[in-house]
């Protein structure tokens, strides 16, 4: 849902509006925490590092990694595990979107055989790597895009033209 809010790439089935919507629906302002700036920190190091281990990735953050899942599960809302394998995912996708092959984005990200990685990319992404049309999510994220692509759907209601990637 979140990469259907943010990028064209989104999830499958779902329109970017949608899930951009769907996000922002119910939502309030919060303060950043600490605990805000630690979890992003912890998700940073482990896109860069999925090799390395929770309790490494705690080490470095200055705590053990019992306070890190605690952290992690009431900022998040997820297991330690779950957000793990969903920050795997992501650098799965870019990397596909970037031209690499399954195979090779299975071994890079932590899967020794190639069906287990299909498995859980499927689980996060809605469809396995072969079914879907990745687009490189480096380029969605860039202030905006460079492009813009019109929507007939949008008509001449002043939003004509969207930024994509």
């Amino acid at each position: 849902m979140m990469l259907a809010a943010y990028t064209a790439v989104g999830a499958v089935g779902i329109d970017a509006e949608r899930g951009f919507c769907a996000v922002l629906t119910g939502s309030t302002v919060a303060e950043v925490t600490a605990g805000d700036t630690v979890l992003a920190n912890f998700a940073s190091m482990s896109a860069r590092s999925p090799h390395e281990s929770n309790l490494r990735l705690s080490d470095r953050l200055g705590m053990d990694e019992r306070m890190l899942q605690r952290m992690v599960g009431e900022r998040a809302g997820v297991s330690l595990v779950v957000l793990r394998r969903l920050l795997r995912m992501t650098g799965a996708r870019h990397m596909l979107g970037a031209g690499a092959k399954p195979s090779e984005v299975s071994r890079e990200v932590g899967y020794a055989h190639l069906p287990a990685f299909t498995r859980a990319f499927r689980a996060v992404h809605g469809a396995p790597p072969a079914e879907l049309e990745v687009q490189d999510l480096q380029f969605a994220r860039s202030a905006w895009g460079q492009r813009a692509q019109r929507n007939p759907e949008w008509g001449d209601r002043g939003q004509s033209v969207r930024h994509v990637s």
